[in-house]
């Protein structure tokens, strides 16, 4: 996604996020994706890196998530990629709809980051 705004500003966005208030879909409870509980930030500036905390007994596992930023000609660009384990019969069942839902929720977080970055910035 394209942001028209500081790569700092979008790291901002990525870093400072307040999980707490962050309203969890009913149909990702549904399928059985956690909640994050927390995330730390363990390294800042280049190469950065954050954690997230989940509590899960379910079919999902969240294993790893990455946000790659990278400046452009009038701006940045942001992506988020993840990877996840599904466990049983019920996760094997529910491996195209997490795939579904996970793509288009990704989206709708990138398009959050973007407006509070772009905001932050003008």
């Amino acid at each position: 996604m394209d942001i028209i705004a500081s790569a700092e500003s979008v790291w901002q966005e990525v870093t400072q996020v307040d999980i707490t208030s962050f309203r969890h879909p009913v149909y990702l409870t549904i399928l059985g994706i956690p909640k994050p509980l927390r995330a730390e930030v363990l390294r800042t500036g280049v190469g950065g890196a954050r954690i997230a905390f989940y509590l899960s007994d379910g079919p999902f596992r969240m294993v790893a998530g990455a946000h790659r930023i990278s400046k452009t000609e009038v701006g940045t660009r942001l992506s988020l990629s993840s990877q996840y384990e599904l466990h049983g019969v019920v996760g094997a069942c529910l491996r195209s709809p997490v795939r579904l839902v996970l793509g288009r929720f990704q989206t709708y977080l990138l398009r959050g980051i973007r407006a509070n970055a772009e905001h932050r910035d003008h």
